[in-house]
């Protein structure tokens, strides 16, 4: 008995809506690609189209519920598109779902901006920041997979609480699991415009009230790009599923080319001895000190 390819045909089943749309209409027909015996192939004809399709919506769209936690931003934006729902739904496929726990995310949202890049967005303007945020948001989504697989082989984060009191004088560089992404707002304004939910519930309300077109505008037409900052940590430690949050700071954007000079090549005061040679003023060199230490308290960055 092939259970295992039972198991993967009940699994496409499920995942793959044109196969199950098949199944539905030709019934045992469907699954004749599998390597299956008439009587191994027999078993899913207690199966009802019906139950299989409530089934399938069931699953989709619990998966959507956790997907849409670590990528609030982009599930809020698209759910106020024409179609945006069926497009979320539509990506909960074989191609999503056959690959490990960890890469899921990562991988949906990839495959969600390959969708945006192709989406007639009203104007070119709105079209850019969306894809400004769902970048940043598949960025946040592939240094969360960095984590939990470091974790599941054995590595243990540890906390530097205590910033070293050579951080400005050696060369440093952007910590890992930490990205770096430019931002048409706030974080935290597009936050409670796009996500007008607690995150555990955020889905279900969308997917019943999308946002409308309005409420995207409104969370895009007043450009007041940012530098988002965002170190993945372990919320939850577990030797099978590593719960990872985000933890983010926001500087002004301009602040983004200041971070490629930290490559592990140059410290701190150096970039900052550039910038006044430069002719940049003594406040001005003071806020970028900050920031920089700022980022240093946040664990952004380290010596290499």
């Amino acid at each position: 008995m092939s259970f295992a390819e039972q198991e993967r045909a009940l699994f496409d089943l499920i995942f793959d809506h044109p196969l199950r749309e098949q199944f539905c209409d030709i019934g045992l027909n469907a699954l004749i690609s599998y390597q299956l015996s008439d009587e191994e192939r027999e078993d899913f004809s207690t199966i009802r189209p019906e139950a299989l399709a409530l089934d399938a919506q069931i699953r989709i769209n619990l998966i959507l519920s956790r997907f849409c936690r670590e990528l609030p931003l982009s599930f809020g934006m698209v759910s106020s598109l024409k179609n945006g729902k069926a497009m979320l739904q539509a990506l909960v496929d074989t191609q999503t779902m056959t690959s490990s726990a960890e890469e899921r995310v990562p991988i949906f949202a990839t495959r969600l901006r390959e969708k945006l890049v192709s989406y007639p967005f009203p104007s070119i303007p709105e079209h850019q920041l969306a894809m400004a945020i769902t970048e940043a948001e598949l960025s946040m989504a592939s240094t969360a997979k960095q984590l939990k697989a470091a974790v599941l082989k054995g590595f243990v984060p540890k906390s530097n609480l205590e910033i070293p009191e050579d951080c400005l004088d050696k060369p440093a560089k952007i910590a890992d699991y930490v990205s770096v992404s430019v931002i048409p707002q706030s974080y935290s304004h597009l936050k409670t415009v796009l996500c007008p939910y607690a995150l555990d519930e955020l889905w279900k309300h969308l997917s019943h009230n999308p946002l409308s077109a309005s409420q995207r505008r409104e969370a895009l037409q007043n450009q007041e790009p940012r530098l988002l900052i965002a170190r993945a940590h372990i919320h939850r430690m577990s030797q099978c599923a590593p719960e990872v949050k985000h933890h983010t700071v926001e500087l002004s954007d301009g602040f983004a080319a200041l971070l490629h000079h930290l490559d592990g090549n140059n410290s701190i005061n150096e970039v900052l001895e550039q910038f006044q040679q430069a002719g940049a003023p003594e406040q001005m060199i003071q806020g970028v000190r900050n920031g920089f230490l700022q980022l240093w308290k946040s664990e952004m960055l380290t010596l290499v």
